[in-house]
């Protein structure tokens, strides 16, 4: 496991959506991490899911390395005006 890139802006993200997969993410971050390349960024998103802290929990020690950012929503309300949706996204 390394990174060593010392560039600003990655030449490309890589994106992992962590809904109720604890069990996967760690063994993901891990493949992308063993590569020899490391010009990129782990940006891991979980939409407010049931096992979030089970997660948080798993990529704890990944959120060390400046290229890897979590990003997580507990709370979607949607509300219905005059047949317009309106989603209130909180945190």
């Amino acid at each position: 496991m390394h990174y060593k890139s010392d560039r600003k802006n990655p030449f490309f993200s890589i994106l992992i959506p962590s809904y109720n997969r604890p069990e996967y993410i760690t063994k993901s971050i891990e493949s992308i991490l063993d590569n020899d390349f490391d010009d990129y960024e782990i940006i891991i998103s979980d939409d407010n899911s049931p096992k979030i802290d089970e997660i948080e929990k798993s990529i704890k020690k990944y959120l060390e390395f400046e290229n890897v950012h979590f990003f997580k929503q507990r709370f979607v309300t949607i509300y219905f005006l005059y047949d317009i949706h309106y989603i209130i996204v909180t945190s």
